[in-house]
This record gives structure tokens, C-alpha cells and sequence, in this order.
């Protein structure tokens, strides 16, 4: 654990000099003062016995800007700046060889320099919250990286040497403008999360499929009309979110995705599931609200762990008996279509807990084939679902029944 030692960065209590680098510290010290809101804000800096480092936390303090100063400081590894008001770094920061974490989240940058590419140490950079547009070509050599966030900037694309960072584990993009992504985004073998939601995508590259030990894949609130069948490759994820996209239809190869435990497929334009949607063995969440779909594939009842599955506000006719084999459901959504009537293989539901049916106009009658497991029916013969539950949806993105 770290130990630490405050030091105040103020007139009247200078900078010792006993301290590691102590004329260098001293020389940041005084450029500090001259920040008028740095004036009288205490600051600690933490000395690591492991790396024989210093943290230094120059977060919250309202900067415009660093003095050059920041490059005499040799031994720092981690260096907080975040929740400050600078628009740009200086040449300076790629002097900070030894800097193995750099958080700049929530500030006002608009650019990176190139000397950024000098952190060959580097391992995390945080950089959400920004108005980063582009990034320099230089990333390229920062190739320990293993921690990449850049969620909410205004990157409209991502340079091609995106595919140096062969050691990035997450990296983070949501809530930005990119339209498209680069084939070297392949590259990134030991990608474990990529978070891409929030932006302007209409398709994929088919490198994607290179990302084999990719786990996370989130996709939601995107243009996507097509997967690519590449996506089948991903055999490693057990998370995918495309929800609230433009897909009309998935490939076979989705049945592929074997360790897949939720996805999430609201809110797009599906008309039908592909039969292979029955391989998913290991899935427990399966959404698909608010799409077109008029039939469910009989390969549907193949998935014995699935748990909750959402089909409401879709225009469902009928079930196929095969639902009967969902052994592991305990609630199911289907409020909102066109059921006139419900299998009798559903009373095989042993696990159903709750069963929710109202709007659908032409159901008139609940099965006695409902056991006594199910413990709550929603029906329109019935109260309907909590009015708390529709707000749920339409503004915390979950379903009603979902904390």
C-alpha cells in the first residue's frame, strides 16, 4: 500500500528540499504558484517503496494549464489531473518516461501532442470527458498500454495505429461520433472489453471476428442494420449489447457465440430469429422488446438456462410448444402483441414466477394450465403492471420487473 505525506504547494509552506528531486520539485513547486488557482491548495504526493515513484494529484483545482515544469519531474509513475479546465498539454509531459498512469478525464482537451507517444511506460490513460477529436498517430508507440478510455470526446474516427496496442485489455469509446471503425482494431488480441456504444456506427469491420478472447462487446444506441458473420468468431463473449440500433436480421453464425450469458437485441427492426439462436446453451438474458417479430423459432425451447426472456411490444400471433423447454425461466414478457392463446406446454414452466400478458387484446382467457408456481400473472383481467415499471423502462432502460 502506499504510504503518503501531505505537502502544501503554497508561499507558506514551501517545497522541502530533502524530498527525491528536490530542486526539481521546488522549480514545479514555484511555477505552480504563478497558477492563481493553485494558490494556497494543498497537494499530496505519494512516494511508492515498490517503483521508488511519486504520485502527484493535481486534481479539482481548476487548471488552464501546465507549466513546462511538469517534465523536471523524472520520477513521477502517476500523475492525476483530472476534473480540471485544461485545453491543451505541453511538449513537456512526454519527458515523464517513467509515467505509468495518466488520468486527464474531465477537461477540456481538444488535442493531444505528439510527445504523448514518449510514455512508452505507460500502462492506463484516461482521457473521458474531453473534446478530443481526433488522436495523434503517435498512440501508436505507447504499446504497454493496457487500460484505454476515451469515452465522451468528439472522435469521428480512430487512426489505423489504433492496432499497436496489442497489450490494451479495455478500451473504451462510448458516447463519441465515430461512423465507422478501422480493420487494424483486429489487431488488439488480448482486447477484453470494448465499449462502442453512443455512437454513429452502421457496420463492422470484418476483423472484428480477430477479437477471440473479447468478452464485452457493447454495441447499443448505434446505425447498425447488419452484423457482419464474423461475429460468430467471437466465442469468448458473454455479453453482447446491440439494443437500440437498425438490424433487420442476424446471421446464423451468432449460434456460434457459445459462452454468450445476456443479449440484448430491444428496440431494432427484427422480423424473425435465425433457428440458430437455439445454440446459445449458456444464455440466461435474452431481450428482444420492441421489434417486429411475428414468430418464435422452435430452437427457441433449446435454452435450458435462460431465465428472463423479453418479448413484449413485439406482434406475436402464438408460441411454439417448444417453449416448454425453458426449464430455467422465471419470468417471461410478453405484453404488448397478438396472442390470442397459450401453448399448453407452457404449464412445463416450473421455475415461472412471473408471467406478464396484458395488452394483448384477443387473449381472453388465462390457461389453467398455469401452474401454481407462477406467482404473478399480469393480465388486462387483472391490475396491470406498476405504473413505476413502464417510467422504468422509457427512462432507466430496463424492463418492468428489473431493478
Amino acid at each position: 500500500m502506499l504510504t503518503s505525506r501531505p505537502l502544501t504547494l503554497s508561499p507558506s509552506h514551501p517545497l522541502p528540499a530533502s524530498l527525491p528531486e528536490g530542486k526539481a520539485l521546488a522549480a514545479y513547486g514555484e511555477a505552480l504558484r504563478r497558477i492563481d488557482r493553485l494558490k494556497n491548495a494543498e497537494k499530496l504526493l505519494h512516494h511508492s517503496p515498490d517503483t521508488d515513484g511519486e504520485t502527484l494529484d493535481l486534481s479539482e483545482l481548476g487548471l488552464t494549464a501546465l507549466p513546462p515544469e511538469i517534465g523536471m519531474l523524472a520520477t513521477l509513475t502517476e500523475l492525476h489531473l483530472q476534473d480540471n479546465d485544461l485545453t491543451t498539454l505541453p511538449p513537456e509531459i512526454g519527458k515523464l518516461t517513467g509515467l505509468t498512469q495518466l488520468y486527464l478525464q474531465h477537461n477540456r482537451l481538444a488535442s493531444l501532442p505528439p510527445e504523448i507517444g514518449n510514455l512508452g511506460a505507460l500502462t492506463e490513460l484516461a482521457l473521458s470527458c474531453n473534446h478530443l477529436t481526433t488522436l495523434p498517430r503517435e498512440i501508436r508507440k505507447l504499446a504497454a498500454l493496457t487500460w484505454l478510455i476515451l469515452d465522451s470526446n468528439r472522435l469521428t474516427s480512430l487512426p489505423e495505429e489504433i492496432g499497436a496496442l496489442c497489450n490494451l485489455i479495455t478500451l473504451d469509446l462510448f458516447d463519441n461520433e465515430l461512423t465507422e471503425l478501422p480493420g487494424e482494431i483486429g489487431r488488439l488480441s488480448g482486447l477484453r472489453q470494448l465499449h462502442l456504444q453512443g455512437n454513429r456506427l452502421e457496420s463492422l469491420p470484418p476483423e472484428v471476428g480477430a477479437l477471440s478472447g473479447l468478452t464485452s462487446l457493447s454495441l447499443q444506441s448505434n446505425r447498425l442494420t447488419i452484423l457482419p458473420q464474423e461475429i460468430g468468431k467471437l466465442t469468448a463473449l458473454t455479453r453482447l449489447h446491440l439494443q437500440r440500433n437498425r438490424l433487420t436480421s442476424l446471421p446464423p453464425e451468432i449460434g456460434n457465440l457459445a459462452a454468450l450469458t445476456e443479449l440484448r437485441l430491444e428496440m431494432n427492426e427484427l422480423s424473425a430469429l435465425p433457428p440458430e439462436i437455439g445454440r446459445l446453451f449458456a444464455l440466461t438474458h435474452l431481450r428482444i422488446e420492441f421489434n417486429r417479430l411475428t414468430a418464435l423459432p422452435p430452437e427457441i425451447g433449446n435454452l435450458p438456462r435462460l431465465t428472463h426472456l423479453y418479448l413484449f411490444a413485439n406482434q406475436l400471433a402464438s408460441l411454439p410448444p417448444e417453449i416448454g423447454g425453458l426449464s430455467g425461466l422465471t419470468q417471461l414478457f410478453l405484453q404488448s402483441n397478438q396472442l390470442t392463446s397459450l401453448p399448453r406446454e407452457i404449464s412445463k414452466l416450473k421455475s415461472l414466477t412471473h408471467l406478464f400478458l396484458h395488452g394483448n387484446p384477443g387473449l381472453n382467457f388465462l390457461p389453467e394450465v398455469l401452474g401454481p408456481s407462477c406467482l404473478q400473472v399480469m393480465h388486462d383481467k387483472v391490475p396491470p403492471a406498476d405504473p413505476r415499471s413502464i417510467f422504468d423502462y422509457f427512462f432507466r432502460g430496463c424492463a418492468p420487473g428489473e431493478p
